[in-house]
């Protein structure tokens, strides 16, 4: 049977107590690891893609992982844990979204894979030139990276593993090289596992641009689910990633599936028995030579069914998982729902989100403690919630023997993925007369049964400025407002003011705090404070001073600090207020005179 058909695409303190007994918990707690792996639980390796909206679909039946809707959405609803991709198409040297918009979408949604076009090997679909493929993935690689560093950057779906889909990636990743003079700085590997025929005027993906070719795979539509077809392709993509000096990248299948109907022989049963044998299929792939080491040597790493709920494409479709207008499983959708939920296992994954960061404010005085408050975030992307835990912050890293500056508990424990983080702080005092790298630590007890630990540490930097730069603020008197005092009686003022070091280098020796009626220097000098690091050993540092035998009045006061020649900003050495002693006075009664 031989029928034409086109490949095509929709429209696009408490730790003082509570430690010991942390302690003694985790010696007892939930049991061994699961081996370590590049993804917590195998059913989650299994996603599909998304034609209309995902929240129109019950998809927590499905026990799945992730999906792509072939976009990139502002704000994506992620139902039941699943995992969004989004993805840029390509046109040209040119991408969409791009500039404002593209900005916006990083901004919403940092530390995402983010995949650079579809199938832009495939003259249906992006239909790109390698040199042109090349320029754009340059220019969305590193627009995306500087806006978010976290972020992974996939290249497209490269439509199937087979020779000539294989020579327009030799010709971008030549063509990357030349122009850039590096390799493609590719995080994530994708391909696409479809077997579709490879000719000029007839059915299937064509002729890639840029290939000079006539015919490829002439595959027939009943080799469309065959699976050992289906193995060469990954076999044989693992086998350029290794020759290209990047085995030890993932490996992704964004999107495969049966695009052929019912009337060419592809019922339930048939697509069923071809989901299942796929999905065995990527989920046991493993090669010591061409895997990825981090991930049992597994060919590849996740794949992505062709579609959630699509039922348009030159007929009847067969494959998709929900009924579009029941909203129920399909004979495919069951199918896959009993897959992942054969493969499921139950995990939390702590990470340390956002931080650590801190704010400081520093010593006055260059022997005299600064005070820090440090802060982080902490998320679980497992799909498990946890139990209590303990963040730790310390100098240097976890390895090294040194007590720890503090720990903070989350004793409730946090929800699973896509819950909000838990947010800690630590008070800390150090002196810091050098940079220090600070760590925080999620867990340090492990009472979190996590598959992989290696994102539970992040540290950071403390650095003082360089310059000294005092100032003065809140200049007082106490009582802040003064009673009334009789016309004739003087009182003592007692005068506060509060000294920062808003530089970072602190004061070596003594620091004279001056106060004065009228401006210093054509004022009248009412005295001066001496401090040092030995009278003002912590902060806050305050000047304190009795100004005596003060009448009643209203007097304009400036402290003031004389300005070392160093100071950065001489601007905020001074401050003044209005100081007003109230007099008191009597009123005798009116006498008539007769």
């Amino acid at each position: 049977m031989h029928a034409k058909q086109c490949r095509l695409r929709w429209p696009a303190g408490f730790w003082n107590v509570a430690g010991p007994i942390f302690i003694v918990l985790a010696m007892t707690h939930q049991g061994s690891l699961p081996p370590p792996s590049y993804i917590g639980s195998d059913n989650e390796r299994a996603g599909f893609g998304v034609t209309t909206q995902i929240s129109d679909f019950d998809v927590s039946l499905l026990n799945g992982g992730w999906f792509v809707r072939w976009d990139v959405q502002p704000a994506p609803a992620e139902p039941a844990g699943y995992i969004y991709m989004p993805m840029l198409r390509v046109t040209g040297s040119t991408f969409i979204p791009s500039g404002v918009e593209l900005a916006a979408g990083v901004a919403n949604n940092l530390g995402r894979t983010w995949i650079i076009g579809n199938e832009a090997d495939n003259i249906w679909q992006d239909n790109v030139l390698p040199q042109d493929y090349a320029v754009a993935y340059h220019d969305a690689y590193f627009f995306i990276k500087q806006r978010d560093p976290t972020a992974q950057i996939a290249i497209n779906g490269v439509t199937q593993g087979t020779p000539l889909r294989l020579q327009w990636l030799d010709l971008v990743w030549n063509s990357y090289r030349a122009r850039y003079g590096s390799d493609m700085p590719v995080d994530v590997w994708n391909m696409h596992t479809f077997v579709l025929r490879e000719q000029i005027n007839s059915w299937g993906a064509s002729i890639p641009p840029g290939v000079n070719a006539t015919q490829g795979m002439l595959w027939e539509i009943d080799d469309h689910d065959r699976v050992d077809l289906v193995q060469e392709q990954v076999i044989r993509f693992r086998r350029w990633m290794k020759d290209h000096g990047q085995q030890n990248k993932p490996l992704i299948n964004t999107e495969y599936g049966i695009l052929m109907p019912i009337n060419f022989g592809f019922d339930y049963a048939r697509v069923t028995r071809f989901l299942n044998g796929t999905f065995d299929l990527f989920n046991s792939l493993r090669d010591p030579t061409l895997g990825m080491p981090e991930d049992d040597y597994r060919l590849l790493q996740r794949w992505c069914w062709f579609s959630l709920d699509s039922e348009q494409f030159e007929g009847q479709y067969v494959r998709s998982l929900f009924n579009h207008s029941t909203r129920q499983l399909t004979p495919i959708g069951q199918a896959f729902a009993a897959w992942g939920h054969n493969h499921r296992t139950w995990y939390s994954d702590l990470q340390i989100s956002a931080g650590p960061t801190y704010s400081a404010t520093w010593a006055v005085f260059a022997e005299q403690p600064s005070r820090f408050t440090l802060n982080a975030a902490v998320s679980n992307t497992g799909n498990l919630a946890t139990g209590p835990f303990a963040v730790r912050f310390g100098l240097g890293s976890p390895d090294q023997v040194a007590p720890p500056i503090g720990e903070a508990a989350l004793s409730a424990g946090l929800p699973a993925r896509h819950s909000p983080p838990g947010n800690v702080q630590v008070a800390w005092e150090q002196v810091v007369s050098q940079t220090l790298t600070v760590f925080a630590q999620a867990d340090p007890y492990d009472m979190v049964r996590e598959f992989h630990e290696n994102d539970n540490t992040k540290t950071m930097t403390v650095t003082p400025p360089v310059v000294l730069d005092l100032k003065l603020s809140d200049l007082h008197t106490t009582p802040r407002s003064w009673p009334l005092v009789p016309p004739t009686v003087t009182v003592t003022v007692p005068l506060s003011v509060d000294i920062s070091n808003i530089g970072g280098r602190g004061v070596s020796g003594d620091l004279e705090v001056q106060f004065w009626q009228g401006r210093p220097d054509i004022g009248t000098h009412l005295g001066s404070v001496i401090l040092n690091a030995q009278n003002a050993a912590s902060l806050p540092v305050v000047a304190n001073f009795a100004w005596p035998n003060v009448a009643p009045g209203v007097y304009r006061i400036y402290a003031y600090i004389p300005p070392a020649p160093d100071d950065a900003d001489v601007d905020n050495n001074q401050i003044f207020i209005q100081v007003s002693v109230p007099v008191a006075r009597t009123f005798l009664p009116a006498i008539r005179r007769r």
